[in-house]
């Protein structure tokens, strides 16, 4: 019994301080548990604190938003931006003007449809300095169609080739859509074969009109690829100083931007690869002067211009146009994008 009453005075006091209205004791590991729990934690998904992203978890963020053209945005292991599946262009800007298009009578290698005309393009535009490579298309596209993958091309810097007029078209596209442009082109199966035709909305002359990415038509290009001059090879007085031909390529297309571009900065404009314009083919491109113009309404082939490694140098001047179906892939025809400046 004696016991019993020792013990009762400790037992009270622990009531007593289990009553207290502060029940809450502070310490530095408790401080440091409630710590823990708060932090953003790299690696559970959810975008906080300091983190720009999260494994899948961007915070609405894309390529496009980051400063880039396009492509697929990710995060590493840092739970920081990787920008490393993202494609950024080199834009030049060409101004709007009059200018010759086609050629004198007297031009080496020139052909019958060359037609020397005034041509008036309303509208500045930008285009890229070179032409999409392997490795921007496969970026954008998730995929790469090229046939010419070993060296000089092991690099992924090559021009991209074998791809169909539509899958330019899709490349376009996939930049307007990127940055919430209207894209120009109605594009039919996401994948390949894809299938675009130009968009209702921008049909014709309207073509200039749309905001979103799309090929060259057949003014715009020459335009570009001249740059103020009017000689076969811009200001060059040889092919080979401007391009890979038949006759320096070694049978194969190079890495871009390895010959000497045109006055406005622009890379192999000459050689290397045909370039896909937006243009139906037509042959006989008249006299008369033209406002805008848009190419055939009926003709089943599209414009390619520019030349490449597999054809003669001749092919390589500015007011040389080939044709073929857009549903052709060939590994020397290749392409680049531009955009209207529109207000």
């Amino acid at each position: 019994m004696p016991r019993r009453r020792a013990l009762c005075p400790l037992v009270i006091a622990l009531l007593c301080f289990g009553c207290s209205s502060d029940s809450t004791v502070a310490t530095p590991d408790a401080d440091a548990a409630l710590g823990d729990i708060t932090a953003p934690v790299c690696g559970d998904r959810i975008v906080n604190g300091s983190e720009q992203c999260d494994g899948a978890a961007l915070d609405g963020a894309t390529c496009a938003s980051q400063g880039f053209d396009g492509g697929e945005l990710s995060c590493d292991g840092d739970c920081r931006f990787d920008t490393s599946g993202c494609v950024k262009h080199d834009w030049i800007t060409v101004k709007a003007g009059t200018f010759t298009m086609g050629s004198p009578a007297s031009e080496p290698g020139r052909g019958v449809n060359e037609t020397a005309h005034q041509v008036t393009l309303t509208h500045d535009f930008q285009i890229a300095s070179t032409e999409v490579t392997q490795t921007q298309y496969e970026k954008v596209r998730r995929y790469n169609p090229a046939a010419k993958r070993d060296a000089p091309c092991d690099g992924g810097d090559c021009p991209v080739e074998t791809v169909s007029w539509s899958e330019a078209a899709a490349y376009c596209n996939a930049l307007s859509e990127a940055q919430k442009l209207s894209p120009c082109y109605r594009c039919e199966a996401a994948g390949k074969p894809v299938r675009c035709s130009v968009s209702p909305s921008y049909l014709g002359a309207a073509f200039y009109d749309c905001p979103g990415y799309r090929l060259p038509t057949d003014a715009e290009w020459e335009l570009a690829y001249r740059a103020g001059t009017s000689t076969p090879f811009y200001d060059s007085l040889s092919a080979d100083e401007i391009g890979w031909h038949n006759n320096n390529s070694g049978g194969s297309p190079h890495p871009a931007a390895q010959k000497k571009p045109n006055n406005l900065g622009l890379h192999d404009m000459g050689g290397n690869v045909w370039e896909w314009c937006n243009d139906r083919f037509e042959q006989d491109l008249g006299s008369a002067p033209v406002t805008d113009p848009t190419g055939s309404t009926s003709s089943e082939y599209h414009v390619t211009r520019g030349g490449s490694w597999r054809f003669e140098p001749t092919r390589l001047r500015g007011a040389s146009r080939l044709l073929n179906l857009p549903t052709k892939r060939q590994d020397d025809t290749g392409f680049r994008c531009v955009r209207s400046v529109v207000p």
